[in-house]
């Protein structure tokens, strides 16, 4: 069986439609979401972003 390793800091910009890839831009981190983690699939790390988001989305609307 092969190995996938996915490295790097992910970045979701949320409610957000423009174009900026490539662009250089200035964010400034809220809060931290988790630690770095091995994941057991692609699947497994699909859905730990998807709930990550829902989570920081839940955030931001308590902020508002």
């Amino acid at each position: 069986l092969g190995r996938m390793t996915v490295k790097g800091t992910g970045l979701h910009i949320l409610n957000f439609d423009k174009e900026v890839y490539g662009e250089t831009l200035e964010l400034q981190f809220l809060e931290f979401v988790r630690p770095e983690k091995r994941f057991e699939s692609l699947e497994a790390l699909k859905h730990a972003v998807h709930h990550d988001i829902d989570m920081r989305k839940k955030c931001i609307d308590k902020r508002i």
